[in-house]
């Protein structure tokens, strides 16, 4: 949630502290890889017994799945696990581990909140709310607060976004239980879900990837293989978290934020300069990975925005997709987890759209050069069929257009209309302040969000590459720079940021922005896809009536 959207919230956060103290106390102060979730559980809920699985480890921290161990011929082991215990009706569990130093105090404006304590809440806005429900009460309740004036707080803070969810279908995570004093944040688990990450990374190794099951390697292969089944898997899960993110970073999502959370102001000081700071830093933090492109960040980047709500790391590690096991098996929506960086603070499209093609452009990176390669008549048969691995991206690509931009506002001009230039009416149906920005503004910062993301990716991971060129003693090149994958992704990160760091009135250029969209001067072949967002060509006839729709 946002910096100052959050402390309304955390006073009615679930922060609780476990009965056996020398456990979280230990696991507070070992890396996130040695924490103990079998004694953990064993002091939450001494009344269920758990098989742990590992889902995901970073950095910073460690995510598992916690499986109850049910007696399944037994009805007095199935009404334990759906009626007994910490978590009833939850076989299966979700918890995050993340050290902290600073326990959880009452205090909000103490000390500053942690990360899972901002996920808890953040997820909260997506619970089923209590007076949902079609009774006569229940729906005057929703009628009433959908009527100016919004200073009356008639919608509980909890599931104020559940509609969002529910609409698009994305899985979200429920929250249980945050404890602080441990730094254990409990989920409820979104089912047998595999990460883009780790979908891509199996599509793009020719080997059984270690961290990929057995069963869902060969199904991811044959899922990709099958032209028909992967157009029609990747093409629905972009289409549902593109329209879950539309409606994410529509205005009204962030004034009905601040409608039903208590003592926030509209008024949200600094936040271009806070943003802009954070692109000075990026820059700051490349300038050793780049030396030779040192002048090229002489000059400074102005950062414009909105204030919208977003996700905050909406990327390939955080969206989850349900692989069918077997041939003509039905497979769900996508869920979306790691809110921990959620808010409106004044990034939405700015930062999601920015982060999830910049791993989608990573992915197209990596095919495309290996795609010349090929071409070239040099072997790469250490990858897997290029032309069905650059259908898969495509069609993710092109689903994740057409759902973002059929229900996204921020296409209108309608919802960016300063508020001296509207109608009586259109000021009493939209109340509140929307921030005197365009969509142009919008699109220059977030190529340069994306242009930075791109460069960071290349040198933070490890990205398939068989190019002789780069193989050194009969083994890839440690080096990075040295890599002709990851310099094509440099490249074509600080293309976007050459298109970008210009002043405004050059950039709202319609050759200069026509250049962009279509790609001149763009390293590799093909063209960038992030553009695709912003053209003007396939809005549709609702575009000019202001409802923001198109394909």
């Amino acid at each position: 949630m946002s910096r100052q959207l959050l402390p309304a919230l955390l006073t009615d956060c679930v922060a609780v502290a476990p009965t056996n103290t020398q456990v979280t106390t230990e696991g507070a102060n070992a890396s996130p890889s040695d924490f103990d979730f079998a004694s953990y559980l064993r002091t939450i809920d001494s009344a269920q017994r758990y098989v742990l699985t590992e889902i995901a480890s970073r950095p910073a921290s460690v995510m598992v799945r916690a499986r109850k161990e049910l007696q399944q011929g037994s009805n007095l082991g199935q009404n334990l696990a759906q009626n007994f215990g910490a978590f009833p009706h939850h076989e299966n569990l979700m918890l995050t581990y993340r050290p902290t130093s600073t326990p959880y105090s009452s205090d909000v404006g103490s000390s500053q909140p942690d990360p899972l304590q901002l996920e808890y809440v953040a997820l909260s806005l997506f619970v089923r709310p209590e007076y949902h429900g079609s009774s006569p009460h229940k729906l005057l309740i929703r009628s009433l607060s959908r009527l100016p004036p919004h200073d009356k707080l008639l919608v509980p803070p909890g599931g104020a976004l559940y509609r969002v969810a529910k609409k698009t279908g994305v899985k979200i995570p429920e929250p249980l239980r945050y404890d602080a004093w441990a730094g254990v944040l409990t989920t409820s688990y979104l089912g047998e879900l595999c990460s883009l990450s780790k979908l891509f990374g199996c599509i793009f190794s020719a080997n059984t990837t270690p961290n990929v099951t057995p069963p869902l390697g060969p199904a991811i292969r044959e899922l990709v293989g099958c032209e028909n089944a992967s157009q029609m898997f990747f093409t629905s899960a972009g289409q549902s978290l593109g329209k879950f993110l539309a409606k994410l970073h529509a205005p009204k999502t962030a004034q009905r934020l601040r409608r039903v959370i208590p003592n926030v102001s509209n008024r949200t000081p600094g936040r271009s300069e806070r943003a802009t700071r954070t692109i000075r830093e990026a820059i700051d933090q490349m300038r050793d990975h780049l030396k030779a492109w040192r002048s090229f960040f002489a000059t400074n980047t102005e950062l414009n925005d909105i204030c919208l709500f977003s996700h905050g790391n909406c990327d390939f590690e955080s969206v989850f997709v349900e692989v069918p096991l077997e041939q003509g098996a039905a497979y769900g929506p996508p869920g979306l987890i790691n809110w921990t960086d959620a808010g409106c603070y004044g990034k939405g499209i700015v930062d999601d759209l920015a982060r999830l093609m910049a791993d989608l452009e990573m992915y197209k990176s990596v095919f495309e050069h290996h795609i010349a390669l090929k071409d070239a008549g040099i072997n790469v048969d250490g990858l897997l069929d290029l032309d069905s691995i650059g259908l898969a991206l495509s069609y993710l690509k092109r689903g994740l257009k057409a759902g973002y931009k059929t229900k996204s506002k921020l296409y209108s001009t309608f919802h960016l209309k300063p508020m001296a230039q509207r109608t009586p009416l259109e000021r009493l149906n939209h109340k509140g302040l929307l921030e005197n920005t365009s969509l142009m503004s919008l699109e220059r910062s977030t190529y340069l969000a994306h242009g930075l993301r791109i460069i960071n990716l290349a040198f933070e991971k490890t990205w398939p590459c068989i190019d002789p060129s780069c193989t050194v003693d009969g083994q890839h090149t440690s080096v990075k720079e040295d890599c002709k994958v990851v310099q094509l992704m440099v490249r074509r990160g600080l293309w976007f940021l050459r298109m970008a760091r210009v002043d405004e009135a050059t950039f709202c250029n319609g050759e200069h922005r026509q250049n962009i969209h279509q790609g001149v001067d763009w390293p590799g072949c093909g063209r960038p896809w992030l553009p695709e967002m912003f053209t003007e060509e396939a809005r549709g006839p609702w575009y000019k009536f202001g409802m923001g729709r198109g394909h």
